[in-house]
């Protein structure tokens, strides 16, 4: 199973940054714009919003490795959401709290509770009463606390995948008996 496991991760993420022949400014932004969407709690229009991204940036003359960020993207799946969907109520939790702003944690039993609440009443006020409490008692601490893990993680993944793409480069321009600099010529494209 961890071989499996090392296996798709490799094949679906770490394959893109191995094979491409962008810049390393190119692979390091999109690293950048794929942690900042994979860190969101918007699975199922990450992809999308991650590629109006790109034709946004390319309208302003920026550029980045949009294979490469749409493989981080993968980051954030069905697996991995409940994690990461909880790790970003509490930490958003955690400053509402610390700015004054009070509510009552979240638990399996209020979620349960509201559920069961909104089943009783008629379609459209059940779909108001569970629409306000995804919205305001779940999903504002959610988008919060979404940003201020994915912002930071986005920003450092720029020089830890530059760093981690240069190194890889070095050993491949090597075993061709060429220098980065002679690789780089060679093969990136500019």
């Amino acid at each position: 199973m961890k071989q499996k496991l090392f296996r798709l991760f490799e094949e679906k993420i770490i394959r893109h940054f191995r094979e491409s022949h962008s810049t390393l400014h190119e692979l390091s932004l999109g690293s950048l714009v794929g942690f900042f969407w994979a860190l969101t709690p918007l699975i199922g229009i990450q992809m999308t919003l991650a590629t109006i991204t790109w034709g946004f940036m390319r309208l302003l003359g920026f550029r980045f490795n949009l294979p490469v960020a749409l493989a981080v993207v993968w980051l954030s799946n069905p697996i991995t959401m409940p994690i990461l969907y909880y790790s970003f109520y509490l930490c958003g939790y955690h400053l509402f709290s610390a700015m004054g702003i009070h509510s009552t944690p979240i638990s399996f039993e209020i979620l349960s509770q509201t559920l069961n609440q909104a089943q009783a009443l008629s379609l459209s006020e059940g779909l108001l009463l569970w629409g306000k409490f995804l919205l305001l008692d779940l999903g504002w601490p959610m988008l919060i606390g979404s940003f201020l893990i994915g912002v930071p993680v986005s920003i450092v993944s720029y020089p830890i995948t530059w760093r981690m793409v240069k190194k890889h480069r070095i050993k491949v321009a090597e075993r061709m008996n060429l220098t980065l600099r002679e690789w780089e010529e060679k093969f990136v494209h500019k």
